[in-house]
């Protein structure tokens, strides 16, 4: 009797765990017709028509007017994010009409398949020049031109990408892949004042930059160039309105395999950190505050209110209420608004006669630069950048806002080399009133003995035992900037030795990067070294030798070439060198170890010229070829902070997909043990964010945070069949040794 109810309650397991995999959601079909007419209706609606819209809606201010205006724009026609004939929609919400009309014959009979035209994409300043603007898809291409930026991140709500929320025309714009992939991310909107790094678009011009903010999470923010700002900040103030109540599982998510909800979201001041909206939580992001002043900073124009108009009349049939009527954002997010509640009175929309923009008209008085967190000390060769300047622009209504559409007198991106101080003029143009300031920055000349360093050397290649085939050294950069290796070299010597062979060095060092530079080739070893950035002819010793990295191509002399200015740096290693830094020279190295330079593998600060000592500096140890490649793999291995996929996978798959072709080839099919190490650990990061390592798609940067849960169920029904395999195995072995069950 026990073991039957053991099977009874296996069998019941298995069942639940069966419900529970295929359940029978309520699915409320929003719309299954996803229309695509061929012919387009491309007139704007009036002021009369979009006013009628709303009717109902006077009066009502903050969460009574989000609700009323989720009454007004739910029920919409969906359309799929994966789709690709859904994708030609873009061909028309989203053309560029300027410079790519389509005539009266073309709109009435318009073919998605064929029809090539412009696209006006976010953060792509080159849209308006047929020269430089993008067709959906460029002749040659392997894909669209753009990616479809999820203005507000997936993440902030966890709402997948399939329908819903996750394919809302409305807040889903084409954008330059750079600007959407590696500048947004799935990062909020707000000034950065910390750590910041700023981007280029898909042709290399600025398009905006991400960072921090103070008293926020770990989540980074996002500012895009002014002409952005508007369009995006009427995009986020959409989505809350339109996801204005969690609604369960009534659709499926097909990517996910699994029934997704609509997520109530909410705008807040900060940068929330990703978060999936659930009956008790919503989908937060911002900065709310932020996106307000971009709002009335770059008012609505003719483009928003022609892609609105063209949403409404040809597919979602909904609109977003903050193009219609500007002026009602404030009334509904504002929480110290305490003026009249919304009103669609005549010509009070965006194309009625009274309008409802922003700061237009607002006089331009001046301008402040705040300088906290700007680079204003340079060295000789570095780019100059205004990176974390903060200009402030002030009207005459006594306004003022934040801008980044400035010109500074020194181009980002322009290499110094004028030493002592500089002055810096920016300037900014508002309704054609120009307003400068000043600040001023410091050019330093570089002294390369404080970044440039010896960092590894092994003179066993190929030797009897040792595990690399080739002799090597290897630099490091320990500076925030490249450094030009034009016209220095690097020199070797015997221990004892007093003749000194010589390379000349070529090329630059990134920032914190190692530089691989190949030597001889022994007889013995196996692993080959990873690629090296140098290739040169000295056949070191396994158990000492000098080396020497100089500011000069003329070769040393003598067996203690010290001191000498034109010498970078220098090691002595073993203990019969005859020249080194310090007290002493280092260990001695060997056929299978090399000797590393300790403050560069511990990651910490150099010693100063004067401090040096190659015994004190150096370790003897396993050598650990790396050259830029190789690089990345260290760096992703010594971070083993908790949750470190959420912040590095982004800015790793950054730095991978720089690589050119020839070294994004070796990182994914290179042998060297740390560079296999280096790229498990980031593979293991895309397998959790369901990401493509490798790809710059649409999905870049999304967590899937959502597939654990089916991973759970799935681990639940597993279980659930090896109770029941156990049960059955114990039952059948029980009747075998029962008599009164044999025959």
């Amino acid at each position: 009797m026990k073991f039957k109810n053991i099977i009874t309650v296996s069998i019941l397991s298995l069942l639940v765990s069966g419900i529970a995999l295929t359940k029978n959601k309520p699915i409320e079909k929003v719309s299954a017709a996803a229309p695509m007419p061929s012919n387009i209706n491309a007139t704007n609606s009036t002021d009369a028509e979009v006013s009628a819209y709303y009717d109902g809606v006077e009066g009502k201010s903050g969460d009574q007017l989000l609700a009323f205006l989720h009454t007004k724009i739910k029920d919409h026609n969906e359309y799929s994010y994966d789709n690709t004939t859904h994708r030609t929609i873009y061909k028309i919400i989203d053309r560029n009409w300027d410079i790519d009309p389509l005539t009266p014959t073309e709109l009435s009979n318009f073919d998605y398949a064929s029809d090539n035209g412009f696209i006006r994409k976010l953060y792509a300043d080159y849209n308006d020049n047929t020269a430089t603007a993008d067709r959906f898809k460029n002749a040659g291409a392997s894909r669209v031109s753009f990616d479809k930026e999820h203005v507000w991140a997936q993440s902030l709500g966890g709402f997948g990408r399939d329908v819903g929320a996750g394919s809302d025309f409305h807040a889903l714009l084409p954008a330059d892949i750079k600007g959407n992939q590696q500048a947004h991310s799935n990062y909020n909107f707000a000034v950065p004042t910390s750590g910041i790094t700023s981007y280029n678009n898909d042709k290399g011009t600025y398009v905006g930059r991400n960072g921090y903010i103070p008293a926020s999470s770990t989540h980074k923010v996002f500012e895009p160039l002014d002409q952005y700002k508007g369009d995006i900040a009427r995009a986020m103030f959409y989505m809350p309105a339109r996801y204005y109540e969690y609604i369960d599982d009534i659709r499926f998510d097909k990517d996910n395999n699994e029934y997704r909800p609509y997520p109530k979201l909410e705008l807040v001041n900060g940068s929330p950190d990703d978060a999936m909206s659930s009956p008790t939580k919503t989908g937060k992001a911002g900065d709310l505050a932020t996106l307000l002043e971009w709002h009335e900073m770059d008012p609505v124009d003719e483009y928003e209110i022609r892609r609105n108009n063209l949403i409404a009349n040809n597919y979602q049939m909904n609109r977003n209420p903050f193009i219609d009527y500007p002026q009602w954002a404030r009334i509904a997010y504002d929480p110290t608004y305490t003026g009249a509640g919304a009103s669609n009175a005549a010509e009070t929309s965006s194309v009625g006669t009274l309008g409802g923009g922003g700061n237009v008209g607002n006089v331009l008085t001046g301008i402040t630069l705040d300088t906290t967190n700007a680079k204003t000390e340079y060295y000789e060769g570095e780019k100059f950048s205004t990176n974390s300047l903060i200009v402030t622009a002030h009207f005459g209504d006594g306004t003022s806002c934040q801008v980044l559409n400035y010109t500074s007198s020194i181009a980002n991106g322009t290499v110094l080399s004028a030493l002592g101080n500089q002055t810096v003029t920016i300037s900014y143009t508002h309704e054609e009133v120009t307003k400068t300031a000043n600040y001023t920055i410091m050019v330093q000349e570089v002294i390369l003995s404080e970044f440039l360093f010896i960092s590894e050397a092994y003179g066993g290649g190929g030797n009897a035992g040792s595990f690399y085939t080739h002799d090597f050294i290897e630099l490091f950069n320990y500076a925030t900037f490249p450094i030009s290796l034009d016209g220095l070299s690097l020199q070797y010597a015997s221990a004892t030795g007093s003749t000194w062979s010589k390379l000349d060095l070529t090329g630059e060092i990134a920032p914190k990067t190692y530089f691989l530079v190949q030597h001889a080739k022994g007889n013995g070893g196996t692993q080959s070294l990873p690629t090296p950035e140098a290739i040169g002819s000295f056949n070191m010793a396994g158990s000492g030798f000098k080396v020497a990295l100089v500011e000069s191509t003329t070769p040393l002399s003598g067996t203690n070439p010290l001191p000498n200015t034109a010498i970078i740096d220098f090691v002595g290693a073993g203990s019969s060198a005859s020249a080194y830094y310090g007290s002493q020279p280092t260990s001695s190295p060997s056929n299978t170890t090399s000797i590393h330079c300790k403050f560069i593998k511990n990651n910490s600060a150099p010693p100063a010229m004067s401090d040096r000592d190659n015994y004190e500096d150096y370790v003897v140890d396993t050598p650990t070829p790396t050259n830029k490649v190789v690089t990345i793999a260290v760096d992703i291995m010594r971070t083993n902070e908790e949750g470190q996929c959420v912040s590095l996978y982004h800015p790793y798959k950054n730095r991978v997909l720089s690589l050119t072709e020839i070294e994004l080839s070796e990182w994914i099919n290179g042998t060297d043990p740390q560079l296999v190490l280096g790229r498990n650990r980031y593979e293991a990061w895309a397998r959790y964010f369901g990401d493509e390592p490798y790809v710059m798609d649409d999905n870049f940067g999304l967590g899937n945070d959502d597939n654990r849960l089916a991973e759970t169920e799935v681990a639940y029904l597993i279980l659930s069949m090896a109770i029941f395999a156990l049960s059955l195995g114990l039952y059948f072995m029980k009747s075998r040794n029962n008599p009164a069950k044999s025959h």
